[in-house]
């Protein structure tokens, strides 16, 4: 406790901490924000992954792919390549 009052004295060695302590917050914020962008991603994945089976499906019932696309969403090259 002596030892970190003494240093906090020192204006250069607050500085120092400060940096570094800055400097951790900026790394834990840049992987909090690549974690968000992950789950972000994974979501996108699952909803058009889901999209391509019930297109699937809807082929497979005679849905034309001009009903598929308005009912999905999907491209129609994506529908024309489904089997």
């Amino acid at each position: 406790f002596e030892e970190l009052k003494e240093l906090s004295k020192d204006p250069a060695m607050r500085e120092i901490a400060l940096n570094r302590e800055m400097a951790l917050r900026d790394h834990y914020q840049r992987l909090f924000e690549a974690e968000q962008r992950g789950i972000e991603q994974g979501i996108e994945k699952g909803a058009y992954l889901e999209k391509l089976s019930v297109a699937k499906k809807m082929k497979a019932q005679g849905f034309t792919n001009e009903q598929i696309q308005t009912l999905t969403g999907l491209d129609l090259s994506e529908i024309e390549t489904l089997e």
